[in-house]
């Protein structure tokens, strides 16, 4: 879709450089905040937008050379908004040391997305000698069904980032989960194989990671996937994503992306460089639809419900009967599977789960979900379910839903 932030006016903290944004759906408010730079130091800024696309920068959010911590770079944040209570990770340096530069992991919490107060390191560099030893930064933190963080970060020994993970059970002191890379460097030559940072993770079954690639001249975006959240598989096809063509503005290189799911439509936020100006660009994927339509209940869904299930009726195509539906194949928003176990009388293809539910006289196949798993993946805002799944003829469907509210 193109250039989504652009650099800022001369004098101003991102007239140099827009870079590695994160984005959020904050309840229809879109909020981004992301890497300014001046020509000689990063700090972190915001901008927000009602629609995703057209932005509006707000300012200042971390600055360089303040009190209380003096930093000489800030950069690469993650947010998560809990209840009434935004929470952000992100990377603060500083030029010292014999490789030029040290880093650490902060948190800081603000209850309006404007007033930021750092609370303190949550993981700090590694021992002397380590992997990650040097300097910590660009942290990804994401939650799993148990309620446990997970940080996903970039560690710097002073030659090679790679890509580590750390938990924590409160999101303010992490631990390291082992003491090698969960993401290693490609092979010498490769599209990754001078370092890999930068990581992007959206929990899930399975959980899917985006990374940053450097082969020592281009940065491109790949993929890694894991059952856990802990051990990662890079994807053969890589990279997913690469620089745009000849004469465009990411025409040297792209990193720093940040995954948006919204409604039926993954959304790459990401950084692009023409050699000499980098800014904040946008590409979207949509999933492919067939015809058919689906509806969702609740319509409203409230994170803090202690609601056991999601109901959906799904009415095919008009080609198609609902008994086609192979109910063991369908997937909500990709991964999360139906109930299918009679203990809780969902069984697999009972006539009872044929129904008319809204009365028009075509039969819809009711499919039952557990919210307590697909809680976990979710945020606040307007959501759209994907349903896919095979008829019993092995055709396969994609089908969208009306718009959800999700509130917390």
């Amino acid at each position: 879709m193109g250039v989504m932030l652009d650099l800022g006016p001369p004098g101003s903290y991102d007239s140099a450089g827009a870079m590695n944004p994160f984005v959020l759906n904050d309840e229809g408010t879109y909020r981004m905040w992301y890497r300014g730079f001046d020509g000689s130091h990063n700090r972190i800024m915001d901008a927000t937008s009602p629609d995703g696309v057209s932005w509006t920068r707000r300012g200042l959010v971390f600055d360089v050379d303040s009190p209380p911590y003096y930093f000489d770079s800030v950069a690469g944040q993650s947010v998560l908004k809990e209840g009434g209570l935004y929470k952000m990770w992100f990377g603060g340096g500083y030029w010292t040391g014999p490789f030029g530069m040290v880093g650490k992991i902060y948190l800081a919490e603000s209850p309006d997305a404007v007033t930021w107060i750092v609370q303190g390191v949550a993981l700090d560099e590694g021992p002397s000698g380590a992997w990650d030893g040097v300097l910590v930064g660009y942290p990804m933190v994401a939650r799993d069904g148990s309620g446990r963080y997970l940080m996903y970060y970039g560690g710097w020994d002073g030659y090679t980032i790679r890509v580590g993970v750390a938990t924590s059970m409160d999101g303010v002191r992490f631990d390291r989960v082992g003491t090698s890379p969960a993401l290693l460097a490609g092979v010498p030559g490769s599209w990754d194989g001078d370092h890999v940072n930068e990581p992007f993770v959206l929990p899930g079954s399975p959980w899917e990671m985006r990374f940053m690639g450097f082969d020592g001249t281009t940065q491109r975006i790949g993929r890694a996937l894991s059952s856990d959240g802990l051990t990662w598989t890079k994807s053969p096809d890589n990279p997913e994503f690469t620089e745009g063509e000849r004469g465009s503005w990411d025409d040297a290189g792209v990193w720093g992306e940040s995954l948006l799911l919204d409604g039926s439509d993954l959304r790459l936020y990401y950084s692009g460089s023409d050699g000499s100006a980098n800014r904040i660009g946008l590409a979207k994927l949509a999933e492919p639809t067939t015809p058919g339509n689906v509806d969702c209940d609740p319509d409203t869904l409230n994170l803090r419900s202690r609601g056991r299930w999601i109901t959906c009726y799904l009415e095919p195509e008009s080609s198609r009967s609902a008994s086609e539906i192979a109910a063991v194949s369908v997937r909500l928003d990709s991964w999360l599977e139906p109930v299918l176990d009679s203990q809780h009388g969902f069984a697999f293809d009972p006539s009872g789960y044929l129904v008319d539910h809204d009365g028009d006289g075509i039969t819809e196949r009711l499919l039952k979900f557990d919210r307590w798993k697909l809680s976990g993946s979710l945020t606040p805002g307007n959501h759209v379910f994907l349903i896919e799944g095979r008829y019993t003829d092995g055709t396969e469907f994609a089908v969208v839903s009306e718009t959800i509210r999700v509130i917390s």
